[in-house]
């Protein structure tokens, strides 16, 4: 799909995507945006910015409906996604999502609810689940299909150890419901997953004793029985760093590709400050940026609060409704 064809304002879903109970929705929507960039690659050619059409600006939604004339918008006209984000009124610039905005009724990937699912006009009552969005972690600037300057970024998104990094958002129901999850992630890998029934070599974790930026270090012990090559070294294996806050629990947790490619990936999560948004990220970026982790922290929870928004009154949001 084509951002020309994202113009049509309903929550999207996909056709078939299968996720490991223990992904998170950001990680399976991580891996339909790679395959469907790869398909939209063999399709069409990118033909710059300089050839590419105006975003349309739609006068109805969906169904006919017509947008109110004070709906949110964005600086080209098009609505923005709206609602309530973690607790938090934010406008959502269609043109900077890389993955559909999911609402707590969204159908998600439940594709026999998405055959009849008709959203609601929404408003700022409207619980967010997640979304993504690319954005600079060097000068903040968050990503726009339909910037002068879209070509270029998107080639500077290719390089390696660029500072185009992929930001994932997940709250409502998806924010994590247990205190210290992290701590939680961390015991598993050092405890559950070393022993059956959950033994998974690639998942077991030992405390290396070296710091790295700051950072713990921990990585996969002992030989692969089959190659006699060390776990860490094998193809597949993350090394995993935390950081701990004042008590001791973990607040960052980072895993880390060993393999020799060019663009080497990190998984980086972490829950965002403060009490006023119940919001977890969880990115994606080169190895070569991790020495960078803190300022990545700092730049990505700042564009999240870039799009806290100050809405109109209740009656006002209910007129958007036809109420």
């Amino acid at each position: 799909m084509t951002k020309a064809q994202a113009h049509i304002y309903n929550e999207s879903t996909f056709k078939s995507m299968q996720c490991k109970p223990a992904q998170s929705w950001f990680k399976c929507g991580a891996l339909l945006l790679l395959l469907t960039s790869l398909l939209t690659a063999c399709q069409e050619p990118d033909r710059g910015p300089e050839k590419r059409p105006a975003p349309i600006v739609p006068t109805h939604w969906r169904d006919g409906t017509p947008i109110a004339a004070d709906y949110p918008r964005d600086h080209y006209g098009v609505p923005y996604r709206i609602g309530n984000l973690g607790g938090q009124p934010v406008n959502l610039p269609e043109y900077s999502m890389e993955t559909p905005v999911e609402y707590e009724d969204s159908p998600g990937f439940d594709w026999r609810k998405a055959q009849n699912y008709k959203p609601p006009v929404r408003t700022y009552k409207d619980i967010i689940e997640g979304f993504s969005f690319f954005m600079n972690y060097t000068d903040g600037t968050i990503y726009d299909s339909w910037h002068p300057n879209f070509n270029k970024w998107y080639e500077a998104r290719k390089e390696p150890g660029t500072p185009w990094i992929l930001v994932g958002i997940d709250s409502g129901s998806r924010y994590p419901k247990r205190e210290h999850i992290y701590d939680i992630y961390l015991d598993g890998n050092l405890n559950d997953y070393a022993k059956p029934p959950y033994y998974i070599p690639l998942d077991v974790y030992a405390k290396t004793g070296e710091t790295k930026f700051g950072l713990e270090v921990y990585a996969n012990p002992g030989i692969n029985p089959e190659n006699g090559i060390a776990w860490r070294n094998n193809h597949g294996a993350k090394d995993l760093f935390v950081q701990r806050d004042a008590d001791g629990h973990v607040v960052s947790y980072i895993k880390c590709s060993n393999n020799p490619v060019p663009k080497p990936p990190c998984d980086h999560e972490f829950l965002m400050s403060g009490n006023d948004m119940k919001v977890e990220l969880e990115m994606v970026y080169d190895r070569q940026n991790l020495p960078h982790w803190r300022e990545i922290e700092a730049q990505a929870e700042k564009a999240v609060r870039s799009f806290i928004a100050r809405p109109p009154s209740e009656a006002v949001q209910q007129k958007w409704r036809g109420g």
